[in-house]
């Protein structure tokens, strides 16, 4: 019994919950991720071209034009090769300046209509 008296004492002194100061706002900075959504046909153009950026895809629009280059982490892109897909993901640069698009997410678009 004696243990319980100073248990409740010692208990409450560590695990006070009273603030002793005031709260400081401290004032971060969020990183916005932006994701973007394009639609097209998923083309092969070799790693030729952006050898050093791994980029070896294009996506075109129905009659052929060029919309962006495309990259991924995985093979995602080689699986709907010739396809017409919507893919999401996050804008990036070449070395050289150009923007390509860093997919995340492939939808492949259902053209049976």
């Amino acid at each position: 019994m004696i243990f319980f008296a100073f248990a409740i004492p010692i208990r409450t002194y560590f695990i006070n919950k009273t603030l002793t100061e005031d709260e400081q706002y401290v004032e971060t900075e969020e990183i916005e991720t932006l994701v973007n959504f394009r639609s097209g046909k998923v083309s092969f153009m070799g790693a030729d071209f952006y050898e050093e950026e791994g980029i070896e895809y294009v996506l075109s629009d129905s009659d052929g034009k060029d919309i962006i280059l495309l990259k991924a982490e995985d093979e995602k892109l080689s699986i709907v090769e010739g396809l017409f897909v919507t893919v999401s993901g996050q804008m990036r640069k070449t070395f050289g300046g150009e923007d390509y698009l860093l997919v995340e997410e492939i939808i492949i678009d259902n053209d049976s209509d």
